[in-house]
């Protein structure tokens, strides 16, 4: 009877040190995939904040330059999740590109340095950054499907809900 509760214990703690562990590496992996959205985060309000210099600087009769400011407005939004936000990104990120072939067309424009410093790599950069998150995010979600991360995110998902639950009464 001794020995089934020294290896009941035993297994009891090894249980407890296993999911200690994939919560270490699930909270590393959350934290690697908030650091690559903080570092995209920073490029696409660099960017936003850059659209009104744009606007400005390319003085083009063109509707286009109204879906650019809505999609701006819309991104001003703070309540947004991060799928919605990454479309509306996309979006806007297309229409800045459009922004930038008309402009290039205009020889006042193009040569303006103001727009050219405006536009000046922030694409490639936003697409590295935009690359590295969704790689860190797959490399979080496909930890999160195995064994015994599955365990600890779990656990961990429904804390975090038990924290934001309001109290009736």
């Amino acid at each position: 009877m001794t020995n089934f509760l020294i290896i009941l214990a035993t297994m009891f703690f090894l249980a407890i040190m296993l999911l200690a562990a994939a919560f270490s590496i699930m909270r590393e992996y959350k934290r690697k995939m908030d650091l690559a959205w903080d570092k995209l985060d920073k490029l696409l309000v660099y960017r936003r904040d850059v659209v009104p210099y744009l606007l400005e600087n390319s003085r083009i009769d063109d509707g286009r330059w109204k879906a650019l400011k809505d999609k701006r407005i819309e991104l001003l939004k703070n309540n947004i999740s991060r799928s919605e936000r990454l479309d509306l990104e996309v979006q806007l990120g297309n229409a800045i590109e459009a922004l930038i072939a008309i402009a290039r067309e205009h020889d006042e424009i193009s040569s303006n340095t103001n727009f050219l410093e405006a536009k000046k790599d922030i694409m490639v950069e936003i697409d590295e950054a935009l690359k590295a998150y969704e790689e860190a995010e797959k490399e979080y979600n496909d930890k999160k499907e195995k064994f015994p991360y599955s365990v600890a995110a779990s656990a961990r998902q429904r804390a975090h809900l038990r924290s934001r639950e309001v109290p009736l009464g």
